[in-house]
């Protein structure tokens, strides 16, 4: 459903943000006040009611794993900047 691709979606580009910046970028983009996330689940009551609990289980599922990833892969680049920062110190000797 169209959930899904959002959330294929919203997992690639978690993954392919390459600093805390883009990162924050995709948060938003999806998750922000007017994300694509929330705009869809604020759309929910306009939807037939035989539709609108599945849509909703699909965007909180959505929801959920965008927040996941996006916590490892900022955990990810945090430990990629200490790393980095840890290594210019020690050539700075």
């Amino acid at each position: 459903g169209p959930s899904d691709d959002m959330r294929s979606r919203g997992l690639a580009a978690v993954a392919a943000a390459s600093d805390p910046a883009a990162l924050d970028a995709v948060r938003v983009h999806y998750l922000g006040k007017k994300g694509e996330v929330t705009e869809a689940l604020k759309g929910l009551g306009k939807l037939p009611e035989a539709e609108r609990k599945a849509a909703a289980q699909g965007l909180n599922l959505t929801r959920d794993a965008l927040n996941e990833a996006i916590a490892a892969r900022r955990a990810t680049l945090d430990a990629a900047a200490e790393a980095q920062a840890l290594e210019a110190s020690a050539l700075d000797v």
